[in-house]
């Protein structure tokens, strides 16, 4: 991989450090490698040695950071247009990708089409796309990942961490973004919603038990400190209670309406996590079987979402907009809804399939035999599943592999897209990506100013991914 071309971020084609860089490099150049080493490993300390970081950060001038957010923002608002358009039974959608397209999409990730039973205006979701730098420097999107997205929980943690390894990089970092200002908007905007229904602000967050790592807590943590109220389907002393179709947070002393849902989970996945830990409770016989048909009901939550009796940061039925299928089209919709170029352009890429008349999807035997001809220029993924697992780097992909791919694509074409291959940017020995999250909703899109960084050595099999050994890369911003 590292005699292909590719941007480096660190050095100009001259070999020259860039400008940004100059006085943080000059304090890593004089660090042993040894210690490089070791302070790559000590890292892990700072996320329960569940994963490591990273002890150089990558470093962005405000500029690109600026031009990083109005993209994001960009292809947020055109999303929630094409969103809104859907829902209120709108025609213009249907001209950027045919409607058995879109309903098999929705259906792949929800069991029923909850958006076309929202209020337009209280249409909301987290969003949190993938960026690269290709070798001509740049920026791609490689995907539109929304609703359930990693990396929030430790933007902070990230920043903590890279002083703690090495504090004298903060002689160097004086004038620089800080990632809490994120969350401070975020909670802003959260308080003002919730007042607007009477109540507070809620951190509604999956039992801890059920998580990849320890993110989540380090979320709730940093909510907590802000003023917000966190509470999980299995906490047991604080519980949500419904009162006349009306969500409370039920806690010993104590009973407050609650105005506003923070969700790091679909509404969906949530209640059904509560219904299983009510059924574990009833079968641990804390609780007979009448409290638990008048404590719960499977569709209490979403009915208070979609009538509007609570407002919340993630709307029921949207969690669609994260397949990859789905993100091939944002260009389109920023073109349709917003008139505008996209500021940030997606990577090249399409499906394996179209629907036939009688319902069946036909595979697209070019694209099969132009992967098996050009591996090397393509990237295959699956359109449903999140990390790693679900990708495939043609180049690192020997020809036993990919046949047994292809069998997997033959099956269910519908199911994975191919995108051409981009390089990603490098980061002295490593290869480097960036995800910026945002908050989005009727009234404003909150773009983080501190993006969320993963990388992995150059001569890994290509992928960033936390889940298949990547690592984080803590990301700093130079303020203006």
């Amino acid at each position: 991989m590292s005699s292909i071309e590719y941007y480096n971020e660190i050095f100009d084609r001259d070999g020259l450090v860039r400008p940004h860089y100059c006085g943080i490099y000059s304090q890593w150049e004089k660090v042993p490698k040894t210690k490089r080493r070791r302070l790559h490993k000590r890292s892990g300390q700072f996320f329960a040695w569940e994963y490591s970081q990273d002890p150089f950060p990558r470093v962005l001038t405000n500029n690109e950071s600026e031009h990083l957010r109005r993209g994001v923002a960009q292809r947020a608002r055109a999303i929630r247009a094409f969103l809104c358009d859907y829902s209120s039974r709108g025609k213009r959608w249907r001209s950027i990708m045919p409607a058995y397209l879109l309903n098999s999409i929705i259906s792949r990730h929800h069991n029923k089409n909850f958006l076309r039973q929202m209020d337009p205006e209280l249409i909301a979701f987290p969003y949190g796309p993938d960026v690269i730098r290709n070798k001509n420097g740049e920026w791609r999107i490689v995907e539109d990942s929304a609703g359930l997205i990693g990396g929030l929980g430790d933007i902070l943690q990230n920043r903590k961490a890279l002083f703690k390894l090495f504090p004298k990089f903060r002689d160097s970092l004086t004038q620089i973004n800080e990632p809490a200002w994120f969350f401070q908007e975020l909670v802003a905007n959260y308080f003002k919603q919730a007042t607007l229904n009477d109540g507070i602000p809620l951190l509604y967050l999956r039992d801890y038990r059920l998580e990849f790592d320890q993110e989540t807590r380090r979320l709730a943590a940093t909510f907590k400190k802000l003023g917000i109220e966190v509470t999980t389907p299995s906490d047991g002393t604080k519980k949500i209670v419904f009162e006349k179709g009306h969500p409370y947070l039920k806690s010993p002393g104590s009973k407050q309406k609650i105005g506003y849902l923070i969700l790091h989970a679909s509404p969906e996945q949530i209640e059904a996590q509560s219904f299983f830990v009510l059924l574990e409770q009833l079968k641990d016989r804390k609780l007979n079987l009448k409290n638990v048909m008048s404590s719960y009901n499977t569709s209490l939550l979403t009915k208070c979402l979609l009538q509007g009796k609570v407002r919340t940061n993630f709307s029921p039925g949207v969690q669609f907009v994260n397949d990859k299928i789905f993100g091939l089209y944002i260009d389109s919709m920023i073109r349709k809804y917003l008139v505008e170029e996209p500021i940030l352009k997606t990577i090249p890429a399409q499906g394996f399939s179209v629907k036939q008349t009688g319902g069946e999807w036909k595979i697209d035997k070019k694209l099969i035999d132009l992967l098996q001809r050009e591996k090397s220029q393509y990237v295959i993924k699956k359109v449903d599943e999140d990390g790693g697992a679900g990708v495939w780097i043609g180049q690192k992909e020997s020809k036993n592999s990919l046949d047994k791919l292809i069998q997997k694509i033959q099956v269910q074409p519908e199911k994975y897209i191919i995108q051409n291959f981009e390089h990603l940017s490098v980061l002295e020995n490593c290869i480097v990506d960036l995800r910026i999250h945002a908050h989005v909703d009727y009234e404003q899109v909150i773009v983080s100013n501190t993006p969320w960084g993963r990388a992995n050595w150059l001569s890994s099999d290509g992928k960033v991914n936390i889940s298949t050994k990547g690592f984080a890369s803590p990301v700093v911003v130079l303020a203006k």
